[in-house]
């Protein structure tokens, strides 16, 4: 039971802080919990009202999906960029290592092929169980997606192909590590004010920093 006068997202919060999974409790946390929770409120009641098997998977699919967003937006925002790096020392050192580094990325090839693979699957499983679980597989998607768009937006073609994206990413590497920290979407930045600001074009040499080990 919630202790009176303490709300539910402060509630969470310290629950989580006991289990060891440490986030932080902060007015713009809690302003996103708060968006997440509103924006999501919507997407169940139209699961919960929809009679058709496929708008029912397909909307289960889709708050998966919309939930990774947030995660994704999220662990970017407050635990890798946790400026004293109290909340994850060790994804937080490892986060700006890749910062250091931009070319070097903790997600592998063998990663993504994982992914890959096994999303179809989770899929074609969840589909013939009718299960809720196909909100867990909307997640994996989620993760799928962003395993992949991080590592071409290092790659040059993403600036031809995915260029508003582009800008974004290399923002957040190379001009305001404080903003820009969705990836494989911007909506999150741009709810919570950190979307990008004006910048310069890419001199020679950061363009360099930033596609690392890919410029010869």
């Amino acid at each position: 039971m919630i202790p009176i006068g303490t709300s539910p997202i402060s509630f969470i919060h310290k629950h989580l802080h006991a289990m060891n999974i440490i986030f932080p409790c902060s007015p713009a946390s809690r302003k996103a919990w708060a968006l997440l929770i509103g924006s999501t409120a919507p997407l169940i009641a139209a699961t919960l009202l929809t009679s058709g098997r496929l708008a029912h998977q397909a909307f289960l699919l889709g708050i998966g999906w919309w939930c990774w967003t947030f995660f994704e937006y999220y662990l970017h925002r407050f635990i890798m960029h946790d400026r004293k790096g109290r909340t994850d020392p060790h994804r937080h050192a490892e986060h700006h290592r890749h910062h250091r580094e931009p070319g070097q990325l903790r997600v592998k090839g063998w990663h993504r092929a994982v992914f890959l693979t096994s999303g179809p699957l989770m899929l074609w499983a969840t589909w013939h169980c009718n299960s809720w679980l196909t909100a867990v597989v909307g997640f994996h998607f989620g993760l799928m997606g962003y395993a992949v768009t991080h590592w071409f937006l290092h790659r040059h073609l993403a600036e031809i192909l995915l260029p508003r994206l582009s800008r974004h990413h290399f923002q957040h590497h190379c001009g305001h590590p404080d903003r820009c920290f969705g990836i494989t979407i911007t909506w999150w930045d741009v709810l919570l004010g950190t979307g990008q600001r004006p910048f310069p074009s890419k001199p020679i040499k950061v363009r360099e920093f930033y596609y690392g080990r890919l410029i010869k």
